[in-house]
C-alpha cells in the first residue's frame, strides 16, 4: 500500500484549508486565488510523510516474531535495542540515511512501545510509537520537517491486513495522539489525530476506510484538528467514511468530510468521488474518480470548486 495515497485525504483538506485562507477570491482573469494552497499541501504531505513512514516502519517491526535478530529493519536504520521494563517491551529504531525508496533522508528516533505478552496480531492489542527528533529531508527539494509527539495505535479487530480473506473479513485498527512539528523556515505546528481505518475485501480489490474519532470545540467526527502556521485553530471532520480503493490506486472514491478555520469564518465540504465533468462515480463500479468537489462559505460568501485528485 504506497503511502503517499493513504494520506491524500489529509492532503486534500489541509489543501482546501489553504486556499480558503488565501481568500476564494477571483483576480482580474476570473482565476481563484489559491497563493496559499502550494505551501499547505507541501507541509502536509511532509507530515504525512514523516508520521506515515514510521507507523508503517513499526508495523513491519512488530509484525515479525521470535529474536531481535530475526525482526524486520528499515533501511538505513538500526534497531539499537529492545528491551523490557515492568511489564513493558521497547524497540529503539534510529535512523541515519534515504528511505527504501530512496525519496527522503530521515535522522532521529523512533521508539516503539507494547505490553510484553501482547502480540500486535491480537485484538485489542495497544501499541505506543514515539517520534523523537524524527526529521525527515524531501530529496527532490531538500525540505525538512522535524517530528515529536507519540501516537496510539489500538489492533481493534486482530489480524493484519495481509490475512484479509483468510480468516479475517475486516481488520480495524484507530489511531489517536498529539505531535508538534518544526519546519525549515522555523515554523511550528501542533496538531491532534483521532482516526479509524477499517480494510475489507482481498488482495486487487482492497478497500480503506476513514472515520474521524475526535471532538474538540464544540467539533465532533475529527479525524484532525490543531493550529496551522498562521496561528489559526482549524477542525477537519469526517462526515460520510471516505473510502479509498485498491484498484484506484488507492486514490480517495467516496465519503467526505468539512474544513473548519473559525478564526477566518471559512467552512468547506469536501466530496469525493466525481468524474471531469462534476458527475458522481459509482463507487461500485468499476471505474475511478479523478476529482472532488469543494462547496464552501467564507463570511457572506460562497462557491464551489472541482478539483482533480
Amino acid at each position: 500500500m504506497k503511502t503517499h495515497n493513504l494520506f491524500k485525504f489529509a492532503v486534500i483538506l489541509l489543501a482546501v484549508a489553504g486556499m480558503l485562507f488565501s481568500g476564494c477570491r477571483k483576480d482580474d482573469d476570473d482565476q481563484t486565488d489559491t497563493s496559499g494552497l502550494s505551501q499547505t499541501k507541501r507541509d502536509q504531505m511532509m507530515l504525512a510523510a514523516a508520521e506515515d513512514m514510521a507507523t508503517n516502519d513499526a508495523n513491519k517491526i512488530l509484525g515479525g516474531s521470535g529474536s531481535k535478530a530475526m525482526l524486520w529493519v528499515p533501511c538505513n536504520a538500526t534497531l539499537d535495542s529492545s528491551f523490557v521494563i515492568a511489564d513493558t517491551i521497547t524497540y529503539i529504531v534510529s535512523y541515519n540515511g534515504l528511505n527504501c525508496e530512496g525519496t527522503y533522508n530521515r535522522v532521529g528516533t523512533v521508539e516503539i512501545h507494547k505490553a510484553v505478552n501482547t502480540h500486535w496480531v491480537d485484538a485489542g492489542a495497544v501499541v505506543y510509537v514515539k517520534y523523537i527528533n524524527f526529521k525527515i529531508t524531501r530529496v527532490t527539494d531538500q525540505r525538512w520537517v522535524i517530528v515529536n509527539g507519540t501516537k496510539r495505535y489500538t489492533n481493534e479487530s486482530g489480524g493484519l491486513v495481509a490475512l484479509l480473506g483468510n480468516p479475517y473479513t475486516s481488520i480495524v485498527r484507530s489511531v489517536s495522539g498529539t505531535l508538534s512539528a518544526t519546519f525549515d523556515d522555523n515554523s511550528t505546528r501542533n496538531w491532534s489525530i483521532s482516526r479509524r481505518k477499517t480494510w475489507t475485501g482481498v488482495s486487487g480489490s482492497l478497500r480503506m476506510s476513514v472515520e474521524g474519532l475526535g471532538s474538540a470545540d464544540g467539533y465532533t467526527n475529527l479525524e484532525s484538528w490543531g493550529v496551522n502556521r498562521q496561528g489559526n485553530n482549524y477542525y477537519n471532520s469526517v462526515t460520510t467514511p471516505v473510502v479509498f480503493k485498491e484498484s484506484c490506486s488507492w486514490d480517495p472514491c467516496s465519503g467526505g468530510g468539512i474544513v473548519s478555520i473559525p478564526a477566518s469564518d471559512i467552512t468547506a465540504t469536501v466530496s469525493y468521488g466525481y468524474d471531469s465533468n462534476g458527475n458522481v462515480v459509482d463507487p461500485n463500479g468499476t471505474s475511478c474518480p479523478t476529482h472532488y468537489k469543494v462547496d464552501w462559505t467564507k463570511g457572506n460568501n460562497s462557491g464551489t470548486f472541482l478539483l482533480a485528485l
